[in-house]
């Protein structure tokens, strides 16, 4: 695909999404596949394990022996099994003995050739076994299923949740056997809040006062910026957040804190959310907020500025568990090289977080479904 396209296209294409331009810009711009761009800002990411743990080339050489010998057996199996003509029949008892036995059923499957669906197809009609067991046999690949979508980074609540949305009401204790069974380790590393310095406004007042529960959407966003180290370059993430649905209304990934950081994210979000009236914007009393461009702007769009009081984190705290999460369930799980890799991970990371993952202050709904169910109640009301 990328020989249709000049060298120099996905040059300028990687140096604009380096130097701050998010991928739907980089797409309008260039009217290119979003796959394409992807791909190419992909292209040279090193991969990393969820242990944060970087390895040598000796030590890669090895890993790649490794998984060539494993491989190599899979195949002398599956021809072994072929020059035999062995009957699934007689592959599915073995599988059936393995799975008893405690071997996971996807590893079972693929060493020995045998179709993954037809085997929890074959346990779910096994005459022997207990209702408990059938339930636990048609669950458990929903399970896993749900995990890996969510990257790792859900357990046995969230999945109970995502269960219960699917027609299964599954308690927490068996989901976390279940987990525990297929090696499903949560993918989370707890950190410890940061706060940035503040600094004296007179003439900045905190009127939102902790009220965080909103009744309609685009009434009050709030933001915040948080640092993330990589190699020997800071970047900084600037997120706003509708308290309405909790849903990140905008985000921007930059190198330089300044003034220009939090206008650029303000005005990408404000022209997105169709241009709010009646907007109060809330944030800490740092630079970037407090700036005279940054006063400017929110003026001329008509939006009430709200600072939190001097030195209380508590009084932006939604953002705050914001990054807190964030951080836990990705920052904390990575190291990073390049601005690039960070961008493609905060931009997954969003997508996820507004669309998929299921926040208990909605009701165990996630924002854009909390946001639609809004709508939907509100065009039937006026209908």
């Amino acid at each position: 695909m990328a020989s249709k396209y000049d060298k120099t296209i996905k040059q300028d294409i990687i140096f604009d999404y380096e130097n701050g331009m998010l991928i739907k810009e980089i797409v309008d711009k260039y009217k290119i596949p979003r796959g394409t761009i992807n791909e190419w800002v992909y292209s040279n990411k090193i991969r990393i394990d969820n242990h944060n743990k970087k390895y040598t080339k000796s030590e890669i050489t090895i890993l790649k022996e490794t998984i060539s010998k494993q491989n190599s057996t899979l195949e002398i199996y599956k021809r072994l099994k072929e020059a035999l003509t062995i009957q699934d029949a007689n592959l599915l008892n073995v599988a059936f003995g393995l799975y008893k036995d405690g071997y996971n059923v996807e590893h079972v499957c693929n060493t020995i050739g045998l179709d993954k669906a037809k085997f929890y197809r074959y346990l779910k009609n096994k005459d022997n076994l207990t209702w408990f067991e059938k339930e636990t046999i048609e669950i458990t690949p929903l399970i896993i299923e749900i995990f890996e979508k969510s990257k790792g980074r859900f357990g046995p609540q969230k999945i109970k949740i995502k269960l219960h949305d699917m027609g299964y009401d599954i308690s927490q204790k068996k989901i976390s056997k279940i987990m525990k069974k297929n090696g499903l380790v949560i993918n989370q590393v707890k950190t410890k809040l940061t706060y940035p310095k503040k600094n004296k406004d007179l003439f900045l007042h905190n009127s939102l006062k902790q009220n965080f529960i909103q009744d309609k959407p685009n009434k009050v966003w709030v933001s915040d910026i948080t640092f993330i180290k990589i190699d020997k370059i800071t970047c900084y993430l600037c997120v706003i957040m509708d308290l309405f649905s909790r849903k990140a209304v905008g985000y921007m990934v930059s190198t330089t804190n300044t003034d220009s950081l939090t206008t650029r994210t303000f005005n990408k979000a404000y022209f997105d959310r169709g241009e709010p009236k009646g907007l109060m914007f809330h944030s800490d009393r740092g630079s970037n907020y407090t700036s005279k461009k940054m006063k400017k702007l929110l003026k001329f769009c008509g939006v009430k500025q709200s600072c939190s009081n001097t030195g209380n984190p508590y009084d932006n705290a939604v953002i705050e568990s914001f990054f807190a999460t964030f951080k836990k369930e990705l920052i904390n799980l990575k190291s990073y090289d390049t601005v690039a890799q960070l961008k493609i991970d905060v931009d997954e990371y969003m997508d996820y977080y507004n669309n998929y993952r299921p926040h208990r202050t909605l009701g165990n709904k996630t924002p854009f479904q909390f946001e639609e169910e809004y709508r939907e109640q509100l065009n039937a009301r006026n209908s």
